[in-house]
C-alpha cells in the first residue's frame, strides 16, 4: 500500500481542544492504479487538480505523482509560504494526498452506517484541488472556457460533477467538491501553531474543512434538504440551511473527536471561544430570531451534546442521525407533486429533523433512546415537530378507492383479460405489494444493496402523461422506489423520444413522442442512464433524436446505445461506482433507427462492431451490461439468431446480456456463467397493454459471481389498480409468475439460492473477477470496507 503525507488529529487531554495536529505519513486506503501515474484514484473518491482537461498534457503538471517508492510524500511548506517555488508545489501537492485521505476516511465510514441502514452506498465523490492552477492566462479566454470556477477561494461543493472531455463516457456523477486557493495567511490555530509561524491556509491542508464538506455530501445524497433532486439545474449549494451546517460540523466533530472543527485556522483556548464551536451553549428563545446561523449553532450544539452522551458507544449517536436523515429525505409537501421551495421549508426545519430522530431511534433500536434524545433537545429550546411525526406515519401512497376487487370497474376489466386472455396472470388485491410491505421485506430479509437494477421499455408519454398532470411527477415510480433506492445504477430502455420539434412518424402503426419536461419524472426516480437503441427513437426524426439528447443531458442523464452520429452511438456509458465500475452498452437490430455517418440515430447489434466496442471498453471496466432490443413483441421464446447473438456477445466480453421490446418476459439463460435475460418486458409504458409482462431485475456483483434478484412487477395498465405505476407483486400470483420463468428456463434450477412470493435470487458462479487492470489494481478491488 503506498505511503502518503498528511496532518492527522491526535486526541490529547492536555490540549485546550482536546487534541492536536500531528504530520504524519500514513497508508493511503483504497487506492486505485491506472496507466497513468498522475493524480490519486480510489474507491470512494477521485483527487485531481484541475476542473477541466482542456489542454490535458499541458495541465498534468499540476498533477500529484508518486515518487520512484510509489510513495506520495510532500512537505506542507507552511501551505506554500516557505521554499519558494518548489515550496509552493510541494505544498499543492500535499494539499491533494490530505485531501484524499480524509475523504476516502469519512466516505468509509459513512457507507458503512449507510449499510448497517440496509441502504446503498453513497455516490463516488470527486475533489478538484487548487483548480485555479489551470485558469485563463489572457484576456481573450471567455467564461464560457473556465466558467468562473478555476479563480474559487475557499471550498464549493457542487453536484453534478461535470464530466472531463477526457472521461466522456462517464455518467454524470453525483458530487464535485472544489478546493480552491487559500484566502489568508493565519497566525492563529494549529496549523501556524505546529509549524512555527504564519501559514498560507489552503483549505485542502485542514481536515476540519475537508469533513465538513463531505458531511454536504451526505446531508444531500440522505436528505436532501434543498430538495436538488426536485429540479432540473444543480450547480454548487449555496446559501446552506442552518441544518446543513449544523449537520455537516457534526459529522466534521465526530470524525476529529473535537467540537472545535475550526482550530486548524483560529485561535481556540478558554479565553478565546469559537463561535461555531459544537461545544457551545445556544439554545432558542421565545424572543430571539431564529437566524440560520443561530439554528446551525443550536442544531449543532444538541447533536454534540448527544454524541457525547453516548460516549464509547458514539457510532450509536452516528447511526441515528444518518437513519434521520433518511426519514426527512422522504418528508415532502404533497407525495406526487412535490414542490421544491415548499419541500425545502419543511426539511431545514429543525423541529421536523427532531421528530425524525425520534422516529430514526424507534425504527432501529425500539425507542431505548428517546428520553436522552428528548432532554438534550428540550434543553436547547428544540421541540419535536407532531405533523412531522404524522407525515412519517402516514402511508407513502394515498389509498385508491379502486384498488379493491369489488370495484365494478375491476371486475369489468378482469372478466375482458380472462376473456380474451386466459394466459394472463391477473393478481389478487393482497398480492400488490405496497411501499410500506415492500419496505418491511426489504428490511427484514437477507435483501442487500444492488450495483446495477435494468428495467424494460419505458415510455411516459400517452396515457401516462394524464396521470403525471393530475398527480405529479413521482407518480409513476412510487411503488418500486424502496427496490429503486437500493441501487447504485438505474437504467432502462427509452422507448420514445423527448421531442417537440417534429411531428411523429405518419407511416408507422405505432408512433411515440413524449414532452421534454417529462424527463424529470425519470431524474428524480433515480435514472441516471438509459438505453436509446430502439425502434421508436426516430419517430420524431433525426432532429427528435437531437432533441432527446439535449434533454437528457439538461436533466443529468447518460444515454447510451445512441448518438449524434455513428461514432458516438457505439461510446459507452461508464458509472463508477465505490466499488467497481460498470460499463453500458446498447444496440438495436433495425436498420431504419441506426446512426449512419453524421446523421444521429442507435447502435446497430452487427457483430463486428459489438466485438469493437466490447474489446475498447473491457480493460476500462469491472463488470460490463449490453442491453438489446430485439424479438418478435409478445412471442414467449426469444428466435434462434438472438440466443446465438447473445452467446455471441458473452464470447466478446459482456457479463450481463438485458433484453426488450417483446413486451411481456421471455426466458433467463446461464451460458459460460453469465446471465442472458431475452426479455424484461415492459415497465412504465404509457400505453394500455393488457398482456404486458414485466421483471425488475438487480444485480450485484462480487468476485468471481454475479447475484441476481428478480422482482416480479405487474404492469397491466388497464387495470384499475394498477393504473400507469409498475407494481411489485407477491402472493399467488407472484409465485406464479416466478414458476412461470422458472419453467420456461430450464438453466436455472442449479443457480436458485432463495425463490418465495416476491423475489427469485439466482446466485451465478463467474470466472471473470470485477477487476481491470486499467482502473484498478486487483489487491485493492478485492479489498472490503470494515467496520471501522
Amino acid at each position: 500500500m503506498a505511503i502518503g503525507s498528511v496532518y492527522i488529529w491526535e486526541e490529547c487531554d492536555s490540549e485546550f481542544s482536546g487534541g492536536r495536529l500531528r504530520y504524519a505519513e500514513v497508508e493511503l486506503p483504497y487506492l486505485s492504479h491506472r496507466k497513468e501515474d498522475r493524480g490519486l484514484y480510489g474507491q470512494f473518491v477521485d483527487v485531481t487538480s484541475h476542473e477541466r482537461r482542456r489542454e490535458p498534457q499541458k495541465e498534468k503538471n499540476s498533477e500529484v505523482r508518486s515518487d520512484k517508492n510509489g510513495d506520495y510524500i510532500f512537505k506542507p511548506a507552511r501551505g506554500g509560504l516557505v521554499g519558494g517555488r518548489r515550496g509552493l508545489e510541494a505544498a499543492r501537492c500535499f494539499g491533494q494526498v490530505n485531501v484524499y485521505y480524509h475523504l476516502s476516511l469519512i466516505a468509509q465510514q459513512m457507507n458503512w452506517v449507510l449499510r448497517t441502514l440496509g441502504e446503498r452506498p453513497l455516490p463516488k465523490i470527486r475533489a478538484v484541488v487548487g483548480p485555479h492552477q489551470a485558469g485563463p492566462t489572457s484576456s481573450s479566454a471567455t467564461s464560457e472556457d473556465f466558467d468562473g470556477l478555476f479563480f474559487t477561494k475557499g471550498i464549493q461543493y457542487r453536484c453534478p460533477a461535470s464530466p472531463d472531455v477526457v472521461d466522456r463516457f462517464s455518467i454524470s456523477g453525483c458530487a464535485e467538491l472544489l478546493f480552491g486557493q487559500a484566502d489568508a495567511i493565519e497566525t492563529e490555530g494549529w496549523l501556524s501553531k505546529f509549524s512555527g509561524g504564519p501559514y498560507l491556509c489552503d483549505p485542502s491542508h485542514d481536515p476540519g474543512i475537508i469533513y465538513r464538506a463531505y458531511g454536504l455530501h451526505v446531508v444531500r445524497h440522505t436528505a436532501d434538504v434543498q430538495a436538488r433532486r426536485l429540479r432540473i439545474s444543480a450547480d454548487k449549494l449555496s446559501n446552506l440551511t442552518g441544518l446543513e451546517c449544523a449537520l455537516s460540523a457534526y459529522f466534521a466533530g465526530s470524525m476529529l473527536s473535537t467540537s472545535y472543527t475550526s482550530s486548524w485556522r483560529r485561535r481556540h483556548d478558554a479565553e478565546h471561544l469559537l463561535a461555531d464551536a459544537l461545544s457551545n451553549d445556544y439554545c432558542f428563545s421565545g424572543s430571539r430570531v431564529r437566524s440560520e446561523a443561530l439554528i446551525a449553532q443550536v442544531m449543532g450544539g444538541a447533536l454534540w451534546d448527544l454524541h457525547k452522551a453516548l460516549a464509547g458507544n458514539e457510532n450509536v449517536c452516528l447511526v441515528l442521525v444518518v437513519a434521520a436523515l433518511l426519514l426527512l429525505g422522504g418528508a415532502s409537501d404533497s407525495l406526487y407533486a412535490a414542490s421544491a421551495a415548499r419541500t425545502r421549508a419543511i426539511r431545514s426545519a429543525p423541529e421536523n429533523f427532531a421528530a425524525c430522530l425520534l422516529h430514526a431511534d424507534t425504527n432501529k433500536y425500539g425507542g431505548r433512546h428517546e428520553t436522552l434524545i428528548r432532554d438534550v433537545f428540550s434543553k436547547r429550546g428544540l421541540g419535536f415537530s407532531s405533523a412531522a411525526a404524522d407525515v412519517l406515519s402516514a402511508p407513502s401512497v394515498p389509498p385508491f378507492p379502486r384498488l379493491t376487487s369489488a370495484s365494478v370497474d375491476v371486475q369489468r376489466h378482469v372478466e375482458g383479460v380472462r376473456r380474451r386472455y386466459p394466459e394472463v396472470i391477473i393478481p389478487n388485491d393482497t398480492d400488490f405489494m405496497d411501499p410500506e410491505r415492500l419496505e418491511l421485506l426489504l428490511s427484514s430479509s437477507n435483501y442487500s444493496s444492488y450495483h446495477l437494477a435494468a428495467v424494460g421499455d419505458i415510455m411516459t408519454g400517452m396515457r401516462m402523461r394524464s396521470r403525471i398532470r393530475k398527480f405529479g411527477p413521482d407518480y409513476c415510480f412510487a411503488w418500486v422506489k424502496p427496490v429503486f433506492r437500493r441501487c447504485s445504477l438505474i437504467t432502462g430502455n427509452l422507448e420514445a423520444p423527448f421531442a417537440t420539434s417534429e411531428r411523429l412518424a405518419t407511416t408507422r402503426k405505432f408512433s411515440y413522442r413524449v414532452e421534454p419536461r417529462s424527463a424529470s419524472v425519470l431524474r428524480r426516480a433515480g435514472f441516471s442512464a438509459v438505453s436509446i437503441a430502439n425502434n421508436h427513437i426516430q419517430d420524431c426524426g433525426r432532429v427528435g433524436v437531437l432533441e432527446t439528447l439535449d434533454t437528457l443531458e439538461r436533466h443529468h442523464m447518460r444515454a447510451f446505445g445512441g448518438g449524434r452520429n455513428q461514432s458516438v452511438a457505439h461510446d459507452p456509458a461508464i458509472y463508477d461506482g465505490v466499488d467497481l465500475r460498470i460499463g453500458l452498452l446498447a444496440y438495436c437490430w433495425y436498420p431504419r433507427t441506426a446512426a449512419r455517418g453524421d446523421l444521429p440515430g442507435s447502435a446497430r447489434d452487427l457483430p463486428e462492431l459489438v466485438e469493437r466496442d466490447l474489446k475498447r471498453l473491457r480493460p476500462l471496466v469491472d463488470r460490463i451490461a449490453v442491453m438489446v432490443h430485439w424479438g418478435t413483441t409478445y412471442e414467449r421464446q426469444p428466435t434462434d439468431q438472438n440466443r446465438t447473438k447473445a452467446r455471441m456477445f458473452i464470447d466478446f466480453g459482456a457479463d450481463v446480456v438485458i433484453g426488450h421490446h417483446p413486451h411481456i418476459v421471455q426466458p433467463i439463460e446461464i451460458y459460460n456463467g453469465r446471465p442472458i435475460l431475452y426479455s424484461v418486458g415492459n415497465f412504465a409504458f404509457g400505453s394500455g397493454h393488457n398482456k404486458a409482462e414485466s421483471i425488475l431485475s438487480c444485480f450485484s456483483f462480487g468476485n468471481g459471481k454475479i447475484d441476481l434478484d428478480i422482482y416480479p412487477i405487474c404492469v397491466q395498465n388497464r387495470d384499475p389498480r394498477v393504473d400507469y405505476q409498475p407494481k411489485i407483486i407477491g402472493g399467488s400470483s407472484g409465485r406464479e409468475t416466478l414458476a412461470r420463468l422458472l419453467a420456461m428456463s430450464p438453466d436455472l434450477a442449479p443457480v436458485v439460492s432463495v425463490v418465495n412470493d416476491e423475489c427469485l435470487r439466482l446466485s451465478i458462479p463467474s470466472g471473470r473477477g470485477q477487476s481491470s487492470p486499467a482502473a484498478v489494481s486487483r489487491a485493492e478491488r478485492k479489498r472490503k470496507s470494515a467496520r471501522p
